[in-house]
């Protein structure tokens, strides 16, 4: 579709040339619009201030008008142009990005040397009107208004002196007794003397309220307005004499000065001074600050002139921008035919099209070369593809069926390289190590696992797989594992790797271990239990009938025997019925039962049998139900209560024996912890200590914590034993949480759960 919409523009204005429809048009209105744009220059150029422009060959309202109907033709040109591209990009046909690229280079050449020109033009005019006009006119302008300002600070000072000395003399002859008030005419008197003394033209004795009580004065000048209201607040204006007030009566011609102080003589009110300027100097004064008016005005006029500059330059590089940017649309289209075929051809190819091709035409030249090349290449990549399509597939069935086969199978799989850093390893083998999920991935097989190290490295060196089981412990436990190294071998070429296969068979020997126990179980329990009850009879039937025909020494002999042969015969006896509760163990009776009154009732007994021992229940309020045998649970933690008490009488420390029985409620379950503080844990062999006929003590027979994980695991439960941070063995029994009423599992009905009080077992 995208090569028909190519070859349907062919005829168009993108890759021909335009129709002549479209050519009358477009002239037609590029003349409307030169007409147009010629008119607006010139009426905008007749706003700019051109008084002082030189002449030039052409009125500079006809140069700004030829230059933006020029800039206007262009722009209807390039919208031409630049409509043709609009369509190519709104049909997504290729050659597009090649049509901006070229324009935006192209015009970039026009414009970056243009505005160089117009920085540098623009800075040289500005540079010369500052340096050789405006800097110079302002240096004059500011040593003229430096000395006109030196001129009236120093009339002020001067007034400010002579003002400050009358009043204080008028103030004087208030205090004397001479006011306006009291004596009219001698305080005019002393007034018109004191203008003298002090060179005042005229001296004024002005209220509180703007009146003025006497005025006085020594020339033909006309009497003077009063200062603005402000001048008579008392703020001084003056520099370096307080509190007195100068100024201009008229700003506009400097011809007189006043100077106002608050007379302070007991008098309310202000003594004003005025002093004529010599028409001269206020006319030079005058004409200082018209020159500094005029130079304000001619950095507005050269400022203006310079506006027409940069108003030049910018149409002409407008101008310039607008023909580059056609030429370099006109090259584009010249161009990007070819170019606009081969890329819809590659866009049919990366779209999966292998069949598209390049169509090329003669006039193409080198690039019809590059079509050609295309094709070929088009043509082979469509039968690889194929090639590579069929690989694929076969390879993902692969990958499907190993990733499956890897995820079901219990054995661990971890592929390692030569150097024994690990690459992959499934869920099992990360289960196997206690490792996090993706935790393996770039670590050493001999830092996770040293033994597993040391076969590998027999196995790279060889070259040769190897096969070995092994005990590992970690975090206390202790492993069975078999584990086997298999080169990967790459094609023929050599050893790509090594596939370590880890199989865990801890609970397979612990199984077969036990299932051989139980077997040696029943025969020992066949085998010695029919001959013990004989024996036991014979001696008890001894004792009774030759017990009393002996006397002294024999008897005692005789007493002695006998009482051993029962003895021992009770405690076979007793190893015989363990051998048979073991390999008998019934089938668990299922019944909701509250852990915490087996709890009481496994520890009862042995606040008897244990006095040096303080037992200590921790029970919580309610009650915890689980569905479990009670005859079962309450056999095993006897069992864990009776290792507890044992091993703290075994124990050689001082501190006093305490085991502690904690009935704990769980979201998934219940759990009794039994800790105590006695000899703990052994340790070598305390991976087997749940195995029969494992025991460290020397009369023991090693079936009491087999009894108990046997029973636990009979309820879906979990058993351990860990060693006690403050010293001592902690055994934890785990049984789940309690079914919904009416489960399969539940095989009596509910029992009588009413609370009783906990008995507090002390030994004494």
């Amino acid at each position: 579709m995208q090569g028909q919409r190519a070859d349907d523009l062919k005829g168009g204005t993108t890759e021909g040339q335009p129709s002549p429809a479209r050519f009358i048009w477009t002239f037609f209105i590029a003349i409307i619009l030169f007409a147009g744009a010629s008119l607006i220059g010139f009426a905008v150029s007749e706003q700019v201030p051109l008084e002082d422009v030189a002449p030039l060959p052409l009125p500079l309202p006809v140069v700004f008008g030829l230059m933006a109907g020029t800039a206007f033709v262009l722009a209807v040109l390039v919208l031409d142009r630049l409509w043709d591209l609009y369509r190519t990009q709104r049909q997504r046909l290729s050659g597009a990005k090649m049509y901006r690229r070229l324009a935006a280079l192209l015009s970039s050449v026009a414009l970056i040397p243009a505005a160089v020109a117009f920085t540098l033009t623009g800075a040289l005019i500005g540079s010369l009107a500052d340096d050789f006009f405006v800097d110079r006119i302002e240096s004059s302008t500011t040593v003229a208004r430096n000395l006109a300002n030196a001129y009236a600070d120093g009339v002020s000072r001067q007034m400010g002196f002579s003002i400050l000395l009358a009043e204080r003399e008028l103030s004087r002859a208030i205090l004397g007794g001479i006011s306006p008030e009291t004596s009219p005419i001698g305080y005019r008197k002393y007034l018109s003397g004191l203008a003298t003394i002090y060179q005042f033209d005229e001296l004024a004795h002005v209220g509180p309220d703007d009146r003025v009580i006497v005025r006085t004065s020594l020339s033909a000048m006309p009497p003077q307005p009063l200062p603005p209201r402000t001048s008579l607040s008392g703020n001084s204006s003056v520099e370096g004499v307080a509190r007195v007030s100068f100024g201009a009566v008229d700003p506009e011609n400097l011809e007189v000065y006043y100077i106002v102080i608050p007379i302070r003589g007991g008098q309310d009110g202000f003594l004003v001074g005025y002093r004529q300027e010599q028409p001269q100097i206020a006319n030079e004064l005058v004409a200082v600050r018209a020159f500094r008016d005029e130079s304000r005005e001619l950095r507005t006029r050269i400022t203006d002139l310079i506006s027409v500059a940069n108003a030049g330059f910018i149409l002409l590089s407008v101008v310039l921008l607008l023909g580059a940017a056609w030429v370099g649309l006109l090259v584009a289209n010249a161009i990007v035919g070819p170019v606009r075929r081969l890329a819809t051809a590659a866009e049919r190819v990366s779209s999966g099209d292998f069949e598209g091709r390049v169509e090329v035409r003669k006039r193409d030249g080198e690039l019809g070369d590059l079509g050609h090349a295309f094709n070929e290449m088009t043509e082979r990549l469509a039968h690889q593809r194929e090639d590579l399509i069929a690989a694929g597939e076969e390879a993902e069935d692969r990958r499907r069926f190993i990733e499956t086969m890897l995820g079901v199978i219990p054995a661990g799989v971890i592929s390692v390289d030569h150097d024994g850093t690990i690459g992959l390893a499934n869920a099992s083998a990360e289960a196997i190590l206690g490792s996090e999920e993706h935790a393996l991935h770039g670590k050493s097989i001999a830092d996770v696992v040293p033994a597993i190290g040391r076969i590998f490295d027999f196995a790279r060196v060889t070259g040769r797989g190897g096969r070995e089981s092994l005990e590992w412990t970690q975090n206390g436990n202790v492993r069975s594992l078999i584990v086997e190294v298999s080169p990967e071998t790459d094609h023929g070429e050599g050893t790509a790797g090594f596939v370590i296969t880890i199989e865990d068979i801890t609970e397979l020997v612990t199984a077969q271990r036990t299932a051989a126990w139980a077997d040696v179980a029943r025969r020992i329990a066949h085998e010695i239990k029919n001959p013990l009850t004989p024996i036991q009879l014979s001696a008890e039937r001894l004792r009774r009938r030759y017990a009393e025909s002996l006397d002294g020494r024999d008897r005692e002999i005789f007493d002695q025997c006998t009482s051993t042969i029962i003895k021992n015969v009770g405690d076979i006896g007793r190893m015989v019925t363990e051998f048979s509760s073991f390999a008998r163990m019934p089938e668990p009776i299922m019944a909701r039962n509250d852990l915490r009154e087996i709890a009481r009732e496994a520890m009862f007994p042995f606040g008897v049998a244990f006095p040096q021992i303080t037992y200590v229940a921790e029970m919580p309020s309610e009650h915890v139900e689980v569905l479990c045998d009670g005859r079962l649970i309450l056999q095993a933690l006897t069992n864990l209560i009776k290792n507890a008490s044992e091993a703290i009488s075994e124990a050689d420390g001082e501190k006093p024996g305490k085991v502690e029985v904690e009935v704990i409620h769980e979201r998934a379950g219940a759990r009794i912890e039994v800790r105590d503080n006695g000899k703990g844990l052994p340790e070598k062999l305390r991976h087997r200590l749940t195995e029969p006929y494992m025991t460290t003590r020397e009369k023991g027979t090693g079936l009491g914590l087999a009894i108990v994980r046997k029973a636990i695991e009979d309820h879906d439960g979990s058993f351990e034993i860990r060693d006690r941070a403050e010293g001592g063995a902690v055994a934890s029994l785990f049984l789940p949480a309690l079914p919904k009423r009416g489960d399969g599992r539940e095989r009596a009905s509910a029992q009588d759960l009413t609370p009783k009080e906990e008995p507090a077992l002390h030994g004494h």
